[in-house]
């Protein structure tokens, strides 16, 4: 039953992270190959709406504090007053189009409902476009394209101003190319108060040169997969005498610290002397998560927020020397298991398996986790270095998603116009499609669980993004997980090392950028 178990698993990850293994990116803009996939699809799939739903059964603002619907019998809230204020849009009966990538989980999720699965969050996405065809008068059309060819699209689309798509969700990792090679328009330009809830602040304030090319908000799944949290095992945390961890983020002592203590009371050998996978562990992670810790420390390798004109190493020396030895500590001793580069899977299975008290990882792991346990686990942020940090943060994977716009998409629709039925489409999204991708990630066994909603709300609020993140040529992102997992602290003159590359290759980066 284990090794089917296993074999299951295997195969769920292949198929939802197939993403996470591949570091380096081509960036070439290959020309895409002809294909009917690649033909524009309607996204007007029939399906039948659904009219027994309760209204008080979703996850509103007063539930996890960010997200969704007013409770029956409230006041409007700030979603209805801005759909208010957005109800004279008319893009008179044309198509709006929406470039996005293929081949890569979660992207046409957020996009487009299956008609073959039976999913409230697929009901919400459907209803969420309808309601945006019919507000905004338009016809929502979607443009897929493989992840090889879509910076050439964007390219083609720039340079001949066919209006063939007005909007584009792609990773970070190419968008910020995209942005560099001058594609991309400028959302600040756009009369939009971004400000508002349904609006991501990590890349608002993630900007080039001044200038914002690319956002986030709650319309996302794509990025929200890829974000990086903590998750905890119910039973051990009762066994262990380990208090109530909600309230420890509440108080703001979910710390890298208190991580350390409960781990070092958790661990134990199975009996054969050896440490070893099939060993109890107060925490489990894997290479790829070891910046978690430095993010979740408030730092950032690279500033490129708007007050800079261009973008600035920043990397926190002090604090990432003090991370790296206390993680080095923790990973080379019995208290974590860290499963090396390919084996991710090994650090899923353990706490799967309830030998893990600890785990971290992005949230695509979560799903397998409903499906293969019995969901007594929580969700927690990346935990804090200090107590004195106002936030906990955390980063999302360069294969996140995020949207951006065609410079020459005003040219067709005209600023006005576009600046509307983006904040539409942003607005029903916060309204009806993240309040049911929470429920969907905090209901186990059928249970909704609202610590971990509140959990996954504060999460999304407080990402950072980093230029580090989608530029491995700038090697910085590897250097505090290459030395932790090596067991030598050797971050200092590693860094030495590196920086005056690093500055070459930003400096590089933004040569031809105005």
């Amino acid at each position: 039953m284990k090794l089917k178990r296993f074999l299951c698993l295997l195969l769920a990850l292949l198929m939802t992270l197939g993403a996470l293994t591949a570091c380096e990116l081509s960036f070439d803009g290959s020309e895409v190959e002809e294909d009917e996939d690649d033909e524009k699809e309607e996204k007007r799939t029939k399906r039948p709406k659904e009219t027994s739903e309760d209204p008080s059964d979703t996850v509103g603002e007063n539930e996890t504090g960010e997200f969704g619907t007013t409770a029956p019998g409230e006041n409007k809230n700030s979603a209805d007053e801005a759909l208010d204020r957005l109800s004279g849009i008319n893009y008179g009966g044309g198509e709006f189009t929406v470039l996005y990538m293929n081949d890569y989980p979660g992207y046409a999720e957020e996009l487009n409902a299956n008609p073959s699965e039976v999913s409230k969050l697929s009901d919400a996405v459907y209803e969420r476009n309808v309601a945006l065809e019919e507000r905004c008068k338009l016809q929502l059309a979607l443009l897929p394209v493989p992840s090889f060819g879509i910076t050439e699209t964007v390219k083609l689309e720039v340079t001949s101003a066919t209006g063939d798509f007005q909007l584009i969700t792609a990773p970070l990792a190419y968008t910020t190319v995209m942005a560099l090679d001058g594609w991309l328009q400028d959302f600040s330009a756009l009369d939009i108060d971004y400000q508002k809830n349904w609006w991501d602040q990590g890349t608002l304030d993630f900007s080039l040169g001044g200038h914002t090319y690319f956002m986030n908000g709650s319309y996302g799944i794509a990025d929200k997969e890829l974000t990086y949290v903590m998750m905890y095992n119910r039973d051990l945390q009762r066994e262990c005498g380990v208090p109530d961890l909600y309230t420890m983020v509440q108080d703001g002592e979910w710390t890298l610290d208190a991580l350390r203590t409960f781990s070092d009371n958790m661990s134990r050998d199975n009996g054969d002397g050896y440490w070893d996978e099939y060993d109890t562990y107060g925490f489990a992670t894997d290479y790829n998560c070891l910046n978690s810790f430095y993010f979740g420390a408030g730092c950032k390798f690279i500033d490129s927020s708007r007050n800079v004109t261009v973008p600035e190493l920043q990397f926190a020396l002090e604090t990432g020397l003090e991370l790296a030895d206390v993680l080095v500590n923790m990973v080379h001793g019995s208290s974590t298991y860290l499963a090396e580069q390919g084996e991710e899977a090994n650090s899923l299975q353990m706490f799967m398996d309830g030998r893990a008290l600890f785990y971290c990882e992005n949230l695509s792991y979560l799903r397998t986790l409903g499906q293969y346990t019995n969901g007594d686990y929580g969700i927690l942020p990346i935990p804090k270095y200090s107590k004195d940090q106002e936030q906990y943060t955390t980063w999302t994977h360069h294969m996140g998603s995020t949207l951006s716009i065609p410079l020459s998409a005003t040219d067709k629709v005209g600023s006005q116009q576009l600046a509307g039925v983006l904040e539409t489409y942003t607005v029903l999204s916060y309204k009806l499609v993240a309040p049911m991708y929470i429920r969907e990630l905090t209901t186990h066994n059928g249970e909704f669980n609202k610590n971990d909603a509140s959990m996954l709300s504060m999460i999304f609020k407080n990402r950072v993004y980093d230029l580090a993140i989608y530029h491995s040529e700038l090697m910085l992102f590897d250097m505090l997980p290459s030395c932790i997992a090596s067991g030598n602290v050797t971050l200092a003159s590693k860094y030495k090392s590196n920086q005056r590359f690093a500055q070459k290759r930003l400096d590089k980066l933004f040569e031809n950028f105005n």
